[in-house]
């Protein structure tokens, strides 16, 4: 029995994939076509997670200050407005989306077309020391309301787009993607598997 020493193990591997590629070329690109297309859809997927999370905390952001809104008419007549203050801070901590706060997310990110500014309606919340000055707030809780459905409507716009990308035709590939360490490594002999050494040895 013959007995082939380790050190010529990947000699002859390479060599075999040589031979693999010179007589199956289309094999070749197709294989290249796969990962390029697995790994735009890993980013793919990374972007549609985020704008989906963005939305879902924008939709719990709408919903909290709609009920400070009606909490605010309500107690105006109260004028306790040190108490009103706390159930404003209160409000806008506890709105949360797993572990993030709503309120605290850039979603300015997105787009240059985003114009909410919670930062500003918090500050103006802690503010509040007079009926005026809870009138006032009222109508910017109403503005942001506002900020809130554009913004929904463009990351849904957003999201479609993406969507639509990520179902073009990968018959023409982009060469940026070549260079990626993802591709590097789905080709590398280091990381063959035992099967397909075994298929390639054979």
């Amino acid at each position: 029995m013959k007995i082939v020493s380790h050190a010529s193990l990947p000699t002859k591997i390479s060599h075999k994939i040589e031979q693999e590629i010179r007589k199956n070329p289309q094999e070749k690109t197709k294989t290249i076509q796969q990962d390029a297309l697995k790994i735009s859809q890993n980013i793919l997927g990374g972007d549609v997670k985020e704008i989906n999370q963005a939305i879902g905390g924008l939709q719990i952001a709408s919903k909290t200050l709609q009920k400070l809104e009606t909490q605010i008419q309500a107690n105006l007549k109260n004028e306790e407005f040190a108490s009103m203050r706390k159930e404003i801070s209160n409000a806008f901590t506890n709105a949360n989306l797993g572990k993030t706060n709503v309120f605290d997310t850039n979603y300015k990110n997105f787009s240059s077309h985003i114009n909410i500014d919670f930062y500003a309606l918090k500050k103006e919340g802690s503010n509040i020391n007079n009926s005026q000055d809870a009138k006032h707030f009222t109508q910017s809780l109403k503005i942001q309301q506002n900020q809130i459905k554009q913004t929904i409507s463009i990351l849904q716009n957003k999201l479609n787009n993406s969507l639509t990308i990520g179902n073009r035709d990968y018959n023409q590939l982009n060469p940026s993607m070549l260079s990626t360490d993802a591709l590097r490594n789905a080709h590398n002999i280091d990381n063959l598997s035992l099967e397909r050494v075994s298929k390639l040895l054979a």
